[in-house]
């Protein structure tokens, strides 16, 4: 075979590459590396074969060096530096896509193909996105986990991948001179797409998307456009509101009866029966005690209550938004401090039983609590690390773990050994456990288990009752419901099936339920998407703000080079808070997790390099300033950016794989498009 031969069997790989790695931009990661690092190397055998360099200069060189310098000190800096090497490494290998998509992108042509297979390849699956959505819209999801699908990757990095499309088809929306059937089009591609973002529910990519969308309008100087946004946007915030709404229904005979429900201060999540009233864990006010609708008395708090359980005789514990417990003492319907504790982990679930009260931490195992006068008189059980679930009796404890039901011996309150292990069929969860029986729940239906002298047995799926998120015993009676809103009564005990005695649809769906004798009392929450942007009180924010917090700290005993560009889960137990709980690898800013790790070189650095994008890309538009499809795509590339770095904000995203990508993909394809129609250098 000669040269020549080679050097295009080269070329023709490197364009099959090259496809793959755009067909899954938005989609799969793992395929989408195997095209980049396949059409790097075929550039790189064809350098070696034909002794010309493919590549060309992007402009970002010294911005890359530097990032690079920066990546060197912190890690020989580093306590940890054999991981801070391996993400250095990261780093390094992938800044090369920019220079591979402008080796690739051979003639305007090539270029003009490949948005074309990106932009179909994101739309169509924005469209597999907005199928998924759909359904768990249906399943009353959104409301129950405040966040979108998770179908290629987590929701809120598919939130900011899709923002480069809605923003880059605005570009071309606002700034093309076309015919009427093309516009319709790219409408029609950029609705869809924005529809999918805002099936991510994430506030994240709305955030940046709406910064995106703002540049492009500014640079256009399309000022009657942007005021009249602006204004349709203060309208619809006006126009939100929260909702928080408490009360009680009647069961009567085999339905759920209308009984009386009012309006709270805060947010209730929470309801507990207490004799003849019952209390609401209300958020922001701490909790309230009511009497039918009338609120009785109020106990503030130092941080909203999420969640309110009783312990024994007339203590009760408080879970706080911040992680802490309280432990509060009621008389007469009034409540008092009786102490303070934490747990040495992140609590996902907590029991009261047998006296004792347990809470159970994702990554430290189970506290037991034995008395309540005395907080100190407490074990751990690190058996249980790594579980989500938790249910305890007199006999057995019950808890899953990954996908794994465990039942351990109880003795004297005290969960022991491991005495049965089973993994049911994938996409079940428990929900119920209680007397050698329990339920496990999914989107096919639910599972009854027992377990006994022979270990677990499943019964077969139970296809009527699909996706439980409660579960309620009162008075020997088995109260369940889904997702959607059915309230189920079954007959209990089980006795190795499941019987419905009632069946009936309470709507809206409640936060929380309680079963007192014939009194069904509930919580209603719904809390606007935009309005938690700037609530301090959303869980999502109140942790942010304690990273960046620890972050800072962090930054303060390495201000120069930081901690090293690592995982931070060592680094934020060791600067936390104790009460914060929810621990992370980064920091949910990139400004703050790039001081943390990298210090103020890094930051420099950083910033170096994305005032280098900016006024690369800029430069771009400007020069192809009335010149269609390549000025309205470099107008889009900006929009795109500015999208990141304001969505940077409250995410790490810089050092997002998916996002890294697709901001060297996008740039790099920029300045294909300006070498070949001005022939000069970047």
């Amino acid at each position: 075979m000669n040269k020549a031969s080679l050097l295009n069997i080269i070329d023709k790989a490197v364009f099959i590459f090259t496809v793959i790695f755009l067909l899954t931009l938005t989609n799969s990661i793992f395929l989408n590396q195997l095209g980049y690092y396949g059409a790097l190397l075929l550039l790189l055998l064809r350098f070696a074969v034909s002794g010309k360099n493919p590549f060309r200069k992007s402009g970002l060189e010294a911005a890359f060096l530097l990032i690079i310098l920066a990546e060197l000190l912190s890690s020989l800096l580093s306590e940890n530096q054999g991981r801070a090497f391996f993400y250095m490494l990261k780093r390094v290998l992938i800044f090369p896509v920019t220079y591979t998509i402008i080796a690739s992108a051979s003639d305007t042509s090539r270029g003009r193909k490949y948005f074309y297979l990106y932009i179909g390849a994101s739309l169509a699956s924005v469209l597999v996105y907005l199928f998924f959505s759909y359904r768990h819209y249906l399943l009353n999801l959104y409301s129950m986990q405040q966040s979108g699908p998770s179908i290629f990757q987590y929701p809120i990095t598919a939130s900011e991948i899709m923002s480069f499309t809605v923003i880059i088809l605005f570009a071309f929306l606002v700034n093309e001179k076309t015919s009427l059937k093309y516009k319709l089009l790219i409408f029609a591609g950029f609705a869809l797409s924005a529809l999918a973002l805002f099936s991510t529910y994430k506030r994240t990519g709305w955030i940046g998307t709406a910064a995106g969308i703002i540049v492009i309008l500014v640079i256009n100087k399309q000022w009657k456009t942007l005021a009249a946004g602006l204004a349709v946007a203060v309208l619809v915030f006006l126009l939100q509101e929260n909702i928080s709404r408490a009360g009680y229904y009647y069961l009567k005979e085999n339905k759920v009866a209308a009984g009386k429900e009012f309006d709270t201060e805060g947010r209730a999540y929470n309801v507990l029966p207490l004799d003849e009233k019952y209390i609401i864990s209300d958020f922001d006010k701490g909790i309230a005690v009511y009497r039918d609708t009338v609120r009785q008395s109020v106990f503030e708090t130092p941080s909203p209550v999420t969640a309110l359980k009783h312990w024994k005789d007339n203590f009760y514990a408080a879970y706080l938004l911040d992680s802490r417990f309280l432990l509060l003492k009621e008389s007469s319907g009034s409540f008092s401090m009786a102490g303070e504790f934490i747990t040495p982990g992140f609590p996902v679930a907590s029991a009261s039983a047998n006296n004792y009260f347990y809470v159970l931490d994702a990554d430290s195992g189970l506290s037991v609590f034995k008395d309540p006068y005395n907080l100190n008189d407490r074990i751990v059980l690190k058996q249980f690390s790594g579980s989500s679930r938790f249910f305890i009796d007199e006999k057995y404890a019950a808890a899953f773990a990954g996908s794994t039901l465990k039942i351990f011996s109880v003795s004297s309150g005290l969960p022991g050994d491991l005495i049965f292990s089973a993994d049911p069929p994938e996409g079940f969860t428990m929900v119920f456990y209680e007397k050698g029986e329990g339920l496990l729940t999914g989107k096919e239906g639910t599972i009854l288990f027992q377990t006994g002298g022979g270990g677990i047995v499943f019964s077969n799926i139970y296809g009527e009752l699909k996706n439980l998120f409660i579960a309620e015993t009162s008075n020997d009676r088995l109260f369940v419901m889904d997702t959607p809103g059915n309230f189920y009564q079954l007959d209990y005990p089980l006795n190795g099936r499941i019987e419905i005695l009632l069946k009936d649809l309470i709507t809206p769906v409640p936060s929380s339920l309680a079963i007192s004798d014939n009194l069904i009392y509930f919580t209603y929450v719904k809390e606007s998407r935009l309005l938690s942007i700037y609530d301090i009180y959303n869980p999502s924010n109140f942790n942010r703000f304690a990273m960046w917090r620890a972050g800072w700290e962090m930054f303060k005993d390495h201000p120069f080079f930081g901690v090293g560009d690592v995982d931070l889960q060592e680094y934020y137990i060791r600067y936390k808070r104790p009460y914060d709980k929810e621990i992370m690898g980064h920091l949910h800013n990139n400004f703050v997790h790039i001081l943390a790790t990298l210090g103020l070189f890094g930051l420099f650095a950083i910033c170096f390099l994305i005032i280098k994008i900016l006024i690369i890309n800029y430069r771009i538009f400007r020069s192809f300033k009335g010149s269609g499809f390549y000025a309205s795509y470099a107008l889009g590339v900006v929009g795109s950016f500015c999208s990141v770095i304001a969505a940077g904000l409250t995410e790490v995203n810089i050092w997002d794989h998916e996002i890294l990508t697709l901001i060297l993909f996008t740039t790099g394809l920029n300045a294909a498009f300006y070498y070949h129609l001005t022939k000069d250098k970047i």
